[in-house]
């Protein structure tokens, strides 16, 4: 009330109220970052990084693809679904990527892994397969090989765990199994070792495989080759 009559006083008197005190904008606040960004970002990927990648050789860029999605990732959930990818195969991230929520089409990386795919399946060695206890036809070499290829990122989860420990490892592996007649592996030996580590944890992998049913076992040998930065 006293405000009042005294803007009624100046106001007879010919006078003005005081200025108002200016007023600071209100700051604008930056989005909060979503998993649906994170997603863009990780599809993005290979294009954003381009330019590097090809001046990068070839056993590093796979490197440096990693490095920068982790860089851009901004949310929990972003960070949590790029580790969920990290056993399975090129083909499987590709669909994993295509079929998650928000993502864009196309998916650069999705079309990159692909790609990856293609190339492991035209350079794959074929297994060296030895049969007993049964008529022809045994196993089809072609079926155990797509195993082995549905399980390959196991053993490179293997490899590359121990990487991180021995940046120079690198070499083959040989490992020869045994497959029952009911698909199941019945027995695992090392052939040839890269490092104890990985010859334990590929084992153990190979351990819990499991293939088409057949007559008679199966004997098995495949060789994996490691390289620093991929295999």
């Amino acid at each position: 009330m006293r405000n009042v009559t005294l803007l009624l006083i100046l106001a007879a008197c010919g006078g003005s109220a005081p200025a108002a005190e200016p007023t600071s904008p209100e700051p604008i606040m930056a989005p909060e970052p979503t998993f649906a960004d994170d997603v863009q970002h990780i599809c993005d990927a290979p294009d954003a990084v381009a330019a590097e990648m090809a001046s990068t050789p070839a056993p590093d860029r796979a490197g440096l693809l990693a490095r920068h999605i982790e860089a851009g990732l901004r949310t929990e959930r972003g960070h949590a679904y790029v580790a969920s990818l990290a056993e399975f195969t090129p083909r499987e991230k590709a669909a994993a990527l295509r079929s998650v929520e928000s993502a864009p089409t196309p998916c650069a990386l999705a079309d990159l892994f692909d790609e990856m795919a293609a190339q492991e399946a035209a350079s794959a060695p074929m297994p060296e397969i030895e049969g007993s206890g049964a008529a022809e036809p045994q196993r089809d070499r072609d079926a155990i090989a797509a195993v082995i290829q549905q399980n390959v990122n196991q053993v490179r989860y293997c490899y590359e765990r121990q990487l991180a420990q021995d940046p120079e490892l690198a070499g083959s592996l040989r490992v020869r199994f045994t497959i029952a007649a009911e698909g199941s592996v019945s027995a695992v030996e090392i052939a040839e070792g890269l490092h104890a580590e990985v010859d334990t944890c590929v084992k153990a992998r190979v351990e819990s495989w499991s293939f088409p049913a057949a007559e008679g076992v199966t004997v098995v040998t495949y060789p994996f080759v490691f390289t620093t930065g991929t295999d």
